[in-house]
């Protein structure tokens, strides 16, 4: 009895302060301002808070989650948004408060559009191959933002409709940034994005090119990339084990990148 009596109060003090955590939740959906359509892919972010950023999914819909501590479980916090052609905002949240938020959107960056890129021969007859060509490579012409030019998320936005967001996990992907001067065309910030599956293999390769000085964006679905001294650009597919190659170079005269025909093995 004495041990039960000198473990009791002990015990009572562990269960007391282990009971003060909960996990709060709150969810929402988020608005365009001017068009009240749900956004997609909107950060949701916990603000001075440890806990992993969510977004939005098609609907606009979130849900977030929040350790609180103290005697009383506090549901009030602070939420981040940020989308990029958005002025970010912050909003204290209340626990009783409205669950539905609108963004506004920014007038200073013009969207993201990105097109098939429209082909061009430098030489010979390769209609089909243009048309072939243009599923793998994503043109647009945008106002790119120069602070960004290393930014992850930035170089992800031009992808992101392609593929799954689960696909960015930082566990299985590769993220370089180079820069290249090529010729007639001008200095362009290359970002690889090497993905992997839980195999540990290959599963898809993405190059995201911007050249500041045209405003221009291009997108290469391709196995790899090559730029060579004389500025030629060598397209990699890998099918099947079985490797091919396309050769595209800058022409001044078309201002776009044009298909060697010759090139074609």
């Amino acid at each position: 009895m004495r041990i039960i009596k000198t473990i009791l109060p002990g015990l009572l003090i562990v269960v007391f302060f282990v009971g003060c955590d909960c996990v709060i939740h709150r969810n929402g959906r988020v608005y365009d301002s001017e068009t009240k359509l749900p956004i997609k892919d909107v950060r949701v972010h916990i603000v001075n808070a440890d806990e992993i950023d969510e977004y939005t999914d098609s609907l606009g819909y979130f849900e977030v989650r929040k350790l609180s501590g103290g005697f009383y479980c506090n549901g009030d916090m602070t939420l981040s948004f940020d989308k990029d052609g958005y002025n970010k905002s912050s909003q204290f949240i209340e626990s009783n408060s409205d669950s539905i938020f609108f963004l506004t959107p920014d007038k200073n960056k013009k969207k993201i559009e990105l097109k098939p890129w429209n082909c061009k021969k430098r030489n010979g007859n390769c209609k089909d191959e243009c048309n072939f060509l243009s599923n793998f490579i994503q043109f647009g012409n945008i106002k790119i933002d120069t602070t960004k030019l290393w930014n992850f998320e930035y170089n992800k936005s031009f992808i992101l409709k392609s593929f799954p967001r689960e696909y960015f996990d930082k566990d299985n992907i590769i993220f370089n940034t180079s820069i290249e001067n090529i010729k007639d065309y001008g200095k362009c910030y290359i970002t690889e994005f090497k993905f992997f599956h839980h195999y540990g293999a290959d599963q898809e390769r993405v190059y995201v090119m911007l050249n500041p000085s045209k405003d221009e964006v291009y997108v290469f679905y391709f196995e790899k990339i090559v730029i060579e001294k004389n500025s030629n650009i060598k397209l990699y597919f890998n099918t099947r084990g079985k490797v091919s190659q396309r050769n595209i170079k800058y022409s001044p005269k078309d201002k776009s990148f044009v298909l060697d025909c010759n090139s074609i093995k």
